[in-house]
């Protein structure tokens, strides 16, 4: 079977695919696998379909026994989950890992037999945080799967312990070295990179310079006029001087994280449209003792991080 997929095409499909992470490999892969068995190349078609099983599952990083889920689950119904491969099928993916170059299948299939092969050999999470790391920490790349691969690849190196060697050392330092570099016009990029860190427990050696950081982004999106991002970054900001035990400078991101939404409400009624809920509630909310006459009173801001 390893010569059926040296010979199935699947590079030649990937290669002519708009990658958008693994939902696009899977439509591609399944799109070639109908296509060969039409023709009446069966063994190639069946490769590119346990290929193309491969990378319809979600991942969910955050899950130590299930970080596979399934793509779509409708009317008591799903799609295929790692329990629903063969030991063949596992036994493939082994022998064919090593023939791989495209980082994002490498990644699956490595952590795919690391999974479900008995008994476990370490090579394969070893494989899978190489190729994991590999993905470049870029936007579009970022919000098209590689968030959740990084966080996978980060996972299996702190499972591993001392098995993973230099690995989660040199992730936290490609990330700090991206995190730095993120600019204005990379948009979230930045707060997405410092939440990777906070995620693997990552930077506490560069929480002061993280944190002046997203200090910085926050400002020149505020002098941009770009007021949802300098909040979410001022946000950041307070939790990560907070994290180096500089309160005082917590504070006063929390006073700047408040002035944008009081400077939001501002334009808005300017120009006729409902005020934002925020303001400096928020304060008072991280510290009680911010008096009532310092700012408009709005309700406190929503939680989540939107429209990044």
């Amino acid at each position: 079977m390893p010569e059926d997929f040296d010979a199935c095409g699947w590079k030649e499909v990937l290669s002519a695919t708009t990658r958008e992470g693994y939902s696009s490999m899977w439509q591609a892969l399944s799109a070639a696998a109908r296509k060969a068995i039409g023709e009446g190349r069966h063994s190639q078609g069946k490769v590119l379909w346990l290929l193309a099983d491969a990378c319809s599952m979600m991942l969910s990083p955050g899950s130590v026994n299930e970080p596979f889920r399934p793509f779509m689950v409708i009317e008591g119904q799903r799609s295929v989950i790692p329990d629903d491969l063969a030991d063949a099928d596992i036994a493939f993916f082994a022998q064919i890992v090593d023939r791989i170059d495209d980082v994002w299948l490498k990644a699956r299939i490595a952590d795919l037999v690391w999974l479900k092969q008995m008994p476990r050999d370490v090579k394969y999470p070893l494989t899978a945080i190489d190729a994991y790391r590999a993905i470049p920490l870029k936007e579009d790349t970022w919000v098209r799967g590689g968030h959740e691969c990084w966080e996978r690849g980060i996972s299996l190196a702190r499972m591993l312990k001392a098995g993973a060697g230099d690995r989660l050392k040199e992730m936290e330092a490609a990330i700090v070295v991206a995190f730095i570099g993120a600019a204005e016009g990379n948009g979230f990029l930045g707060l997405w990179l410092a939440d990777l860190l906070k995620f693997g427990g990552l930077g506490r050696d560069s929480r002061p310079a993280v944190a002046q950081k997203l200090e910085s982004l926050a400002r020149s999106f505020e002098g941009a006029g770009d007021l949802h991002r300098a909040r979410e970054y001022f946000r950041a900001s307070t939790d990560w001087f907070k994290d180096t035990g500089d309160d005082p400078k917590a504070a006063e991101m929390t006073v700047a994280l408040a002035e944008c939404w009081v400077k939001e409400a501002v334009a808005r009624v300017s120009i006729g449209e409902p005020k934002p809920h925020g303001g400096f509630d928020v304060l008072r909310e991280r510290d009680p003792g911010v008096p009532h006459h310092s700012a408009r009173r709005t309700r406190d801001p929503p939680r989540g991080r939107t429209n990044r």
